[in-house]
């Protein structure tokens, strides 16, 4: 029955998704690590002192890398698939909502912050709608 569940075309575009984020994670954790500054410039957050800038790169770093492993463990566990996506679908929606409230309580901030909003809330969207979707056997 498990085999035949992973088949299913909605698995089957978590799964591709799941690959797509793993490399953007990684990704963003080898820049966090490496050029951190650089990754920050455009939201408009500076770090001066070493210990701001080792802030900054174990945050970016670690985070990143601690969800990339996450998802490469769940694509070698796929029962575990739908409950990485209510995870993903709750942290998104908090980031989501934190940012919009930014918004409502800071003033509209740069066109970055809103293409990160923008790209965020549809992943939210997108996620909740696989979470819902995905068969419960899977988690």
């Amino acid at each position: 029955m498990q085999q035949n569940l992973e088949e299913l075309p909605v698995v089957r575009f978590t799964r591709g998704l799941l690959y797509t984020l793993m490399t953007v994670l990684f990704i963003v954790a080898i820049l966090g690590v490496s050029f951190p500054l650089e990754l920050i410039k455009e939201m408009e957050i500076e770090a001066h002192t070493p210990a701001a800038k080792a802030e900054l790169r174990a945050a970016y770093g670690g985070i990143m890398t601690g969800f990339a492993c996450i998802v490469l463990m769940v694509l070698r566990n796929p029962h575990l698939m739908r409950n990485l996506m209510g995870i993903f679908a709750l942290m998104l929606g908090v980031f989501t909502s934190a940012r919009f409230l930014s918004l409502y309580l800071d003033g509209t901030p740069n066109s970055v912050a809103l293409v990160v909003l923008g790209v965020e809330f549809v992943g939210f969207i997108l996620v909740a709608i696989l979470y819902r979707s995905l068969p419960l056997e899977l988690g």
